[in-house]
């Protein structure tokens, strides 16, 4: 499809899901992603900007990314991609740039990963940290049940994918707008969710604090 893009970037914020009245199991997070370029003055591969998106998910991949990746990490995304109006806090309208996923993915160049099918999984460390998640480059992510093994009793992911063309009929649109109006005006222009006083690292997608000299 036209609209269909491949992203590659870090986490910038945490992931969040809830459920809505319907039963429909939603989630999103903001993502960073910066072109890496050769400078032809110094020679020297340097960032290029780093674009901000914010990221939405559905059903089992909205509760599969929740338990897997956090907030730093470095993922693959594919998805749908659209433009977004909406009102900031203060009343002045704003602009936004939402993918609506299709497939998540750890980037495997920047950390390991153990995959297990099925649901009911959690990540090594129960806050999905940033250190747990393998966000830091070599790290690792290591997807376990409660007793340090695959969940036993969930059915397998459809391999062919669940959220197809009749997911537009029961509640993402809604989701979607309501999503935007409560969340888009934080950060979705400027620094994708970062908190006051971090920084990300555009290639290896670590978050950093920086402190004050004072």
């Amino acid at each position: 499809m036209a609209n269909q893009i491949t992203l590659r970037g870090f986490l910038s914020s945490s992931v969040e899901s809830h459920t809505l009245d319907n039963g429909l199991i939603v989630g999103n997070f903001r993502m960073g992603s910066a072109i890496r370029k050769l400078d032809s003055i110094t020679n020297q591969w340097v960032d290029g900007p780093t674009s901000w998106f914010r990221v939405n998910m559905f059903r089992s991949l909205a509760t599969n990314t929740m338990l897997s990746i956090g907030k730093g990490d470095r993922v693959l995304v594919i998805g749908k991609l659209k433009v977004v109006s909406f009102l900031r806090k203060d009343g002045t309208p704003g602009t936004g740039v939402e993918i609506d996923a299709d497939s998540i993915g750890p980037d495997l160049q920047f950390g390991t990963a153990t995959y297990h099918r099925g649901g009911g999984l959690r990540t090594v460390g129960q806050d999905n940290s940033q250190n747990d998640a393998g966000a830091s480059y070599g790290g690792g992510l290591s997807l376990v049940g409660a007793e340090g093994r695959p969940a036993a009793g969930s059915e397998p992911a459809d391999p062919e994918g669940e959220d197809d063309d009749d997911m537009a009929d029961d509640g993402q649109t809604a989701a979607r707008e309501s999503s935007v109006s409560e969340d888009s005006s934080e950060g979705t222009e400027d620094n994708g969710g970062l908190e006051e006083g971090e920084h990300a690292d555009s290639q290896t997608g670590e978050i950093t604090s920086v402190g004050s000299p004072f």
